[in-house]
């Protein structure tokens, strides 16, 4: 990105958060004194509930999401560059970052070998890449992303491999790919109000995957989960890479569905009754049916979760520590029923898993709200600010 308005201030740039459950938007700059993403603006508009998920559904819902976010922005965020002095025409680029309910990922790890050392190159690296991202993409649409996410080198990690020599080489890829319609839709309505920008895709899981690792530094080994509205994913991360990569279809709206049906009401009536219940401010009654309708969601839930972490771990004992990201409403009862999960005996020191919620709390340390704000940053669009910083100033 190139500098505007002051040395210590870069250009603009528009973060999109496409989840399963909302659209969100940032208006960021980065700022070098400060070291830290500024967002000026940040919006988010819910994609309307589907009482029974079908995908063209969702996917009608979440472009019309999109459009009022887009407009948000047009009519309210547009006018916060005023205030920075900052034009419009500057904003060069717009970024969409996918849940994975829009795309479909594969981790591949790759091993050579020969005789005697060999040259790495980036074309060696490069044609690795474009042979397996083809395969890849075949049958499923438009490619996303192609990254190498670790390269060792004779068994010893190292980010700066071109030039080296080797006799073998372990290359980790993440892949990913999305529908070309739904990427169509997308850049229509974006480019519509952002003429002069260019539109990008990227995934969540190496998103918030790529920040994670850099914040908790310390942590080589970790579970790293995303429960959004439609979808949990989890991703286990040994010696500081994506190894394995699940998801399954039951998210924080699952609950919501559950309880609207077993009590015969209304999604707004059954999402209200839930919180309070989760805020202790249920009646003795409501109580009661809640606790039941909970306890069998809850057993559904960990039923997938249990088999994902089975076949992660593979005999091995699981990462200690789980890093979650979560709508704040209901974090609190997945992080508790994933700290008192008999599952968390599989980890290498037999203790409950430790699970630390990315929430604004830690992710304020790396992103700056406007004075007039009195909330701190969104989580995820904070997360994805700084993934996009990160790989625009590479």
């Amino acid at each position: 990105m190139s500098s505007s308005k002051k040395d210590n201030i870069y250009s603009p740039f528009i973060v999109f958060d496409i989840g399963s459950a909302s659209v969100g938007a940032a208006l960021v700059v980065f700022n070098n004194d400060t070291n830290k993403i500024n967002i000026l603006y940040d919006t988010r508009v819910f994609i309307a509930f589907q009482d029974k998920l079908e995908d063209r559904y969702l996917t009608f819902a979440m472009i019309s999401a999109l459009k009022k976010v887009t407009e948000n922005i047009q009519d309210k965020g547009i006018n916060r560059l005023s205030d920075e002095r900052i034009k419009i025409k500057n904003i060069k680029d717009v970024f969409c970052i996918l849940s994975s309910s829009w795309y479909e990922v594969q981790i591949k790890n790759l091993k050579f070998k020969e005789e005697k050392p060999f040259n790495i190159s980036s074309k060696f690296i490069s044609a690795i890449l474009d042979e397996e991202s083809k395969k890849f993409t075949e049958s499923r649409g438009k490619l996303i992303e192609k990254n190498v996410i670790q390269i060792l080198l004779n068994g010893y990690n190292t980010n700066n491999p071109y030039g080296k020599e080797a006799l073998t080489v372990d290359t980790t890829i993440f892949i990913s790919s999305m529908s070309g319609e739904i990427q169509d839709r997308i850049k229509d309505i974006l480019e519509t109000v952002f003429t002069s920008s260019d539109v990008s895709f990227n995934t969540f899981a190496l998103a918030s995957f790529s920040v994670v690792r850099d914040i908790f530094k310390t942590e080589k080994n970790f579970l790293l989960l995303d429960i959004s509205g439609e979808m949990t994913d989890i991703i286990l991360v040994r010696n500081e890479t994506i190894t394995k990569i699940a998801s399954f279809k039951l998210g924080r709206n699952f609950l919501i569905r559950k309880t609207a049906s077993s009590l015969n009401t209304i999604v707004e009536e059954a999402h209200s009754l839930i919180r309070l219940f989760m805020d202790g401010k249920s009646k003795d009654t409501e109580s009661e049916k809640i606790k039941v309708i909970l306890n069998e969601a809850k057993g559904e839930w960990l039923s997938f979760l249990r088999k994902i972490l089975s076949d992660f771990s593979e005999g091995f004992s699981l990462p200690k520590t789980v890093l979650l990201t979560v709508d704040t409403d209901m974090g609190r009862w997945f992080i508790d029923i994933i700290k008192n999960d008999e599952f968390s005996s599989h980890t290498l020191a037999e203790e409950p898993f430790t699970v630390v919620e990315l929430s604004s709390r830690i992710l304020n340390e790396y992103c700056t709200m406007p004075e007039s704000s009195t909330k701190g940053c969104d989580p995820f669009l904070a997360l994805e600010a700084l993934f996009v910083h990160k790989i625009a100033n590479k």
